[in-house]
C-alpha cells in the first residue's frame, strides 16, 4: 500500500479488529487480523497495544496456553467510544476523498479515446497492443465496476 498509516488509524484497525472478537485476541493473532487490511510487523503492532492500553481502551490480561503465558486483549468501554468516533472521522474523510476520485474517473469511451490520444507517438503495432489489451480487460465491466476495472488493470 503505497499510503502509510499513522497512528490514529492503527489505532481505529487494532480496536476495530479487537471488537469483532470478544475472546482469543492475543497479540499474534491480531496482527495476523490487521494484515488483512494493511501490511504491519508485530514490531509496530505491539506499541500501538501498549498505547491503547494505557489510553484505558484495553483490558489485558495473561492465560495459559500450551505451559506459556499468552496476553489477551479486551476492548474496553472507552475503547468503544474511541472506536466509535474513529469511525464517524472515517466516514466524513473517506466521503470527501471520494467526491474528489469521484469526479475524475472517466467513462469508459473517454478513457479509451485519451489512451489512444497518448499512445500516438508508439508504432502502430504497439498501440494496437496496447488498446486490445484495456479493450479486452474493459469489454465485461459495466459502469458500477469501472472504477474498480480501471484501478486494477492500470
Amino acid at each position: 500500500m503505497i499510503f502509510h498509516a499513522r497512528a490514529e488509524l492503527l489505532d481505529a484497525i487494532v480496536l476495530a479488529v479487537i471488537s469483532k472478537n470478544s475472546e482469543q485476541n492475543y497479540g499474534y493473532k491480531i496482527a495476523q487480523d490487521v494484515r488483512e487490511t494493511i501490511d504491519i510487523s508485530e514490531s509496530t503492532l505491539y506499541p500501538v497495544l501498549r498505547r491503547l492500553e494505557k489510553d484505558n481502551s484495553l483490558e489485558v490480561y495473561d492465560m495459559e496456553y500450551g505451559g506459556r503465558n499468552r496476553r489477551y486483549y479486551k476492548i474496553k468501554a472507552k475503547g468503544l467510544v474511541q472506536l466509535k468516533s474513529y469511525y464517524e472521522e472515517w466516514k466524513s474523510y473517506t466521503n470527501k476523498i471520494n467526491k474528489i476520485f469521484g469526479d475524475s474517473i472517466m467513462p469508459k469511451t473517454e478513457f479509451m479515446n485519451r489512451l489512444k490520444e497518448l499512445l500516438e507517438d508508439l508504432p502502430a503495432e504497439e498501440e494496437e497492443a496496447v488498446l486490445t489489451y484495456y479493450a479486452d480487460c474493459f469489454e465485461d465491466a459495466d459502469d458500477i465496476n469501472w472504477a474498480y476495472t480501471k484501478e486494477k488493470h492500470l
